[in-house]
């Protein structure tokens, strides 16, 4: 029925398979902490979800505790009326050995929240690192950000670290890779920038205080403000100027008196509706700074 089985013990696998790949082949493309109903059991209302703990990724139903802890072997035994060794054996014989076995199932409501998901939770990465321990660069790093004509010297003098493991409140999430961390060394805060990941780009914890700079000393009569440390990034690559960047195009710091340095202050947001309204009114508080 299966193929061949690969007999095991199911509690072996789990160093073996990407847990989350065998999730959603059941539950379908879901995230971590992605609110969803419960397909072993008669449910409509999206209010269980995958999290992670201890290394498992452990499916939640807190209503009905017998399914709370189910991890993939758990969903697959559940689903094919077996027990867990030989769930184990035709999950390995799935995803390690490349056996046609199909175990979707279909009655999954979703929801778009993300449990834990908030802009004060509590962020921390561990960066890529080489040989020597010291934080690094990959190659599909390269790839990125050489199209953008910024280099590596750029991202590690603006605290630019590339992002191997992600969590969020001490549960680990899965990225869409590459993803980078923001971070700002002097408080500790962050912002997560996952360029690929569509749903979820930005993960935060910073304030509309917390601003990425090109010259801390005023060094020019001009100033250039945009919306992006990337965006600052492939300025000071072509202007002497100096470079302001707020969290995004939507947020004023609460003390623009820098401004007042400066003979000329550019403001460089998107030619698009939102853009051209928030540099509107960003150029009132600056003149009324």
């Amino acid at each position: 029925m299966y193929g061949k089985i690969y007999p095991t013990e199911y509690h072996k696998i789990f160093d073996q398979i990407d847990q989350l790949d065998v999730w959603r082949d059941i539950l379908g493309y879901v995230r971590v902490g992605q609110l969803l109903s419960n397909p072993f059991r008669f449910d409509n209302e999206p209010g269980c979800y995958l999290r992670e703990y201890n290394g498992m990724l452990l499916f939640t139903d807190f209503a009905y505790p017998e399914y709370s802890k189910y991890t993939c072997v758990h969903a697959v035994a559940h689903i094919q009326n077996v027990g867990l060794n030989t769930a184990a054996s035709i999950i390995l014989s799935k995803y390690k050995y490349g056996t046609n076995i199909n175990f979707s199932i279909k009655n999954v409501t979703t929801s778009p929240i993300i449990k834990r998901k908030t802009s004060t939770s509590d962020i921390h990465f561990d960066p890529y690192t080489n040989e020597l321990g010291e934080a690094c660069f990959i190659e599909r790093d390269q790839l990125y950000w050489s199209k953008r004509y910024i280099s590596s010297n750029q991202l590690k003098k603006h605290n630019v670290y590339s992002v191997k493991y992600l969590y969020l409140n001490n549960a680990q999430l899965y990225t869409v890779k590459p993803t980078y961390s923001y971070y700002f060394p002097e408080n500790g805060r962050m912002k997560i920038y996952s360029p690929y990941d569509k749903e979820h780009k930005w993960i935060s914890n910073t304030t509309k205080d917390d601003i990425w700079i090109f010259n801390i000393f005023p060094l020019s009569e001009y100033a250039i403000i945009t919306k992006s440390l990337k965006d600052l990034m492939v300025l000071e690559n072509v202007t002497d100027f100096d470079i302001y960047a707020f969290q995004n195009e939507g947020v004023i710091p609460s003390n623009l008196i820098f401004t007042k340095h400066y003979t000329h202050v550019f403001i460089l947001y998107d030619n698009d509706k939102p853009g051209i309204n928030a540099s509107k009114k960003l150029k009132e508080e600056v003149q009324n700074s």
